[in-house]
């Protein structure tokens, strides 16, 4: 099973509070800017910006922070351990910008269902070391699949609102995760593909059939 979250936050330090630390849930630290360093019984790590830090439950650290330093925390519980290594370099810094700029933008809007986002961005965080340290072919195919579902699941509900999250649901992954992949594969959101849908169809409908104006807009969804 995959780690649960529990609780994410924003953290800045300049130093750290408990240079010594030790803690009963696992934490994964993604660094928005600046670096600091920590070590544990299995070796010491700098972690700096885009770079993530996992700090497991049980086990002791001694952290310094090197230059003031913001991060995410992911708080989360996992029965089995989920990564391999306590410090994680991800190759796709774009993807892990994206990842920052969108929980910045969860923690400056208060209206926002934040905790399930939180839980969004940390399932494409955990998918996205997957994909970085267990190779890309298989999963590869299978989001490509996702994209085929989703695309034929707009094509044939083009009269209903699209709820994004509940479509990851049906075709088996996050929202996060179906939205990038999404945009890679179609150059388009999926509610900006659902409108050329609809326009696409009420063309054929205004040109090809005897409706109403009215009865091919509710059909398609305007």
């Amino acid at each position: 099973m995959k780690p649960q979250l529990l609780v994410g936050l924003w953290i800045r330090r300049d130093h750290f509070r408990f240079p010594r630390y030790i803690g009963s849930d696992h934490i994964l630290a993604l660094v928005r800017s600046g670096a600091f360093v920590f070590e544990s019984k299995d070796g010491a790590h700098r972690v700096g910006e885009g770079e993530c830090a996992v700090f497991r439950a049980g086990v002791l650290y001694r952290r310094e922070v090197l230059s003031p330093v913001t991060m995410y925390f992911f708080r989360y519980k996992s029965d089995t351990p989920f990564f391999a290594e306590e410090h994680i370099i991800f190759r796709d810094q774009a993807r892990i910008a994206s990842t920052l700029q969108m929980l910045e933008r969860l923690a400056e809007d208060v209206f926002l269902d934040t905790f399930e986002l939180q839980k969004n961005l940390f399932s494409d965080l955990l998918t996205q070391y997957e994909i970085e340290h267990n190779g890309e072919g298989a999963h590869g195919e299978a989001r490509d699949t996702a994209v085929t579902a989703a695309i034929a699941y707009l094509s044939e509900n083009l009269h209903k609102k699209p709820n994004l999250t509940e479509l990851g649901e049906k075709i088996g992954t996050s929202y996060i995760t179906l939205l990038r992949r999404f945009r890679l594969k179609t150059g388009m959101t999926p509610s900006e593909y659902l409108l050329a849908l609809r326009i696409e169809k009420a063309k054929q409908m205004l040109s090809e059939t005897d409706l109403l104006v009215k009865e091919i807009a509710a059909f398609c969804g305007f």
